[in-house]
């Protein structure tokens, strides 16, 4: 891994790209779920998440990619992220940086009904400080009925 990892909770590990060696590291830690947040063509050489999916899938893990660019998260890939991780019992969620990861982790938590302040110090406690977002990520929180 480029950047990290960084852990999140006692499920969700985030982190920059993965190299091929990452994914039989990350499966006989118990991982079994990687989540890919960052779009396709993203950098020079990336791997697509299609190749990416094939070489997670082999290893016996699901792969899901959510990919968004900063502010451009939406309800629709924070709802699809929750749903995803549920599930699972050990997470890695990777990005370019795992910035975009803390954010839709944090989101995800803020929309479970986490109050914003506590999910914004679960994510700095992870290494990333998110409270200038912390009007973006507050707008993730359901509305009440």
């Amino acid at each position: 891994m480029l950047f990290g990892p960084f852990v999140y909770d006692e499920k969700i590990v985030l982190a920059g790209p993965l190299v091929r060696k990452d994914v039989d590291i990350l499966k006989a830690e118990g991982f079994d779920l990687i989540v890919s947040n960052r779009p396709d063509g993203e950098a020079e050489k990336q791997p697509t998440a299609e190749r990416m999916r094939g070489v997670i899938e082999a290893a016996g893990m699901r792969f899901v990619h959510i990919p968004f660019k900063g502010s451009k998260m939406s309800v629709a890939d924070v709802e699809t992220y929750a749903t995803a991780v549920a599930p699972a019992r050990k997470v890695l969620a990777m990005c370019a940086t795992g910035t975009r990861c803390a954010m839709i982790s944090t989101a995800a938590d803020v929309r479970a009904g986490m109050p914003l302040e506590e999910a914004i110090a679960k994510a700095k406690g992870a290494g990333f400080d998110l409270s200038a977002m912390d009007g973006f990520i507050g707008s993730f929180a359901k509305k009440a009925a």
